[in-house]
């Protein structure tokens, strides 16, 4: 179907108005993309975008929503040195939320679905002697590093996912929706669950996805 026809179908179901709003959204969000310097992308206006210095994304972000990507340099009198990564043409629906203190990177060709939770940290720490109790309020909790999260290329993230921090995504893996990922995740793999767990497996040789039973 062509341009042409989809403006005629979408003005049809839609109506003039309706159109009109979604035209002006779409240079909007290309033209927040442009003063972010973030080339050839679309960041939707509303999208909340902090620490844009330690933040490098290359040409092609696109996100069909509103998204939350910060780089976190200073939180309750502590200072980080925040790298967030994104590589080229990385989609995403919307409600993303990529947030770090230490070091996210995600490679290239991947795609998000929405409300997808991607961190390096928490609002205290609950392992270590320097632990955080109950009575103290969680926002003023000092931000304690979990690790750094490394997402490789053509990765595909489902709807309502969870990654913490110290996890690494190898290349094509598929993260099923609903999982929350504690542990890496091999490439060419199929994870799902909370805690993800390994379901299926590529086989290179036959060029199958092949079912992993526990």
């Amino acid at each position: 179907m062509s341009v042409r026809s989809l403006l005629v179908r979408e003005r049809f179901l839609y109506g003039p108005w309706v159109l009109a709003r979604r035209l002006m959204n779409r240079s909007g969000a290309a033209f927040h993309g442009r003063v972010l310097g973030w080339k050839q992308s679309s960041i939707p206006l509303g999208s909340n975008i902090m620490g844009t210095k330690y933040i490098h994304v290359e040409p092609g972000f696109f996100a069909t929503g509103r998204v939350w990507v910060e780089a976190i340099a200073s939180y309750g009198g502590d200072t980080f040195a925040p790298s967030i990564r994104i590589g080229r043409n990385f989609n995403a629906t919307e409600r993303v939320h990529i947030s770090a203190i230490e070091s996210i990177e995600i490679g290239n060709d991947c795609l998000f679905g929405s409300n997808i939770y991607v961190a390096d940290h928490a609002h205290g720490n609950y392992r270590q002697s320097s632990q955080f109790y109950p009575e103290e309020s969680p926002a003023r909790r000092r931000l304690s590093p979990t690790g750094a999260v490394r997402i490789g290329d053509k990765c595909w993230v489902g709807d309502n996912v969870v990654i913490l921090g110290g996890v690494t995504v190898g290349s094509s893996a598929v993260i099923a929706a609903n999982s929350v990922v504690l542990n890496d995740v091999p490439p060419m793999t199929i994870v799902a669950g909370a805690p993800a767990k390994v379901v299926k497996t590529y086989d290179l040789e036959s060029r199958q996805w092949t079912r992993i039973l526990h």
